[in-house]
């Protein structure tokens, strides 16, 4: 009996010992970063991990799948080493030079733009009227005209006051005159074809009135008169031709 007791003391203490043991090794294992083997199941041969090719019947193991490349940009060439493409300077597969390559073979030819055509300047005197735009560019010919007028009278009754008559028969009286074309004038800002026409009557009527109580005119005069006048006449025609094509928009 006390052999047998004796016997039976120490199976329990070497399994005891034994669990002990496995436990640790467990611990060390997770601490280690290592598969946890789970309770009951045998253990793990890393010999049988570590087997060679030629153990295996000489089986390659699959190759992993290339990693997908962002769509490259337009200056982008093709590697011929590897045919990847996304590369500048270098292949960002096997980093191959593709400086030494010709870039012509691989650039995609970019559509050029043509450069705008400059704009032709438009005649002040007598202007093309093509569109609305045009026709508004001839009638501030004639506003810019109706001004001239105002100020210039303005001016020349101002210096009669102080004694410095530049034009005979201008006095205070054409103050009216000079207010009349500066109404005009914003008139023909507006567009409207009565103002446009009136100054134009207005200023050939004045200028028959002043030639026919001045004996001479002066030699100046006469070409200042005639670009006021093809002035006043773009006026004229810008008013009018504005007012068609501001129809024609509207009809559309």
């Amino acid at each position: 009996m006390p052999i047998v007791t004796t016997l039976l003391v120490f199976v329990v203490v070497l399994v005891g010992a034994a669990a002990i043991g496995y436990r640790m090794l467990q611990s060390s294992a997770k601490r280690s970063g290592g598969v946890q083997v789970p309770s009951g199941s045998p253990p793990i041969q890393m010999s049988a991990l570590a087997t060679s090719p030629a153990a295996s019947g000489n089986r390659t193991p699959n190759p992993a799948p290339p990693p997908i490349q962002p769509d490259p940009p337009e200056t982008s060439m093709f590697c011929p080493r590897c045919g990847v493409r996304g590369g500048v300077d270098y292949c960002p597969g096997c980093g191959f030079d593709l400086r030494a390559l010709n870039p012509q073979l691989a650039l995609k030819p970019q559509p050029t733009v043509s450069p705008a055509t400059p704009k032709k300047r438009q005649n002040s005197i007598w202007p093309i009227i093509s569109d609305a735009a045009s026709a508004r560019f001839a009638a501030k010919q004639g506003m810019g005209a109706a001004f001239f007028c105002a100020g210039t009278t303005l001016l020349f009754v101002l210096l009669a006051h102080q004694g410095m008559s530049l034009v005979q028969g201008v006095d205070q009286t054409a103050l009216i005159d000079a207010a009349v074309f500066a109404a005009l004038g914003f008139g023909i800002l507006r567009m409207s074809r009565v103002c446009a026409v009136a100054a134009l009557a207005l200023y050939i009527v004045e200028r028959i009135v002043i030639w026919t109580k001045v004996s001479s005119p002066g030699g100046l005069s006469i070409p200042m008169i005639l670009v006021i006048v093809l002035c006043f006449v773009s006026s004229v025609r810008g008013t009018f031709a504005y007012q068609r094509y501001k129809g024609m928009n509207l009809g559309v």
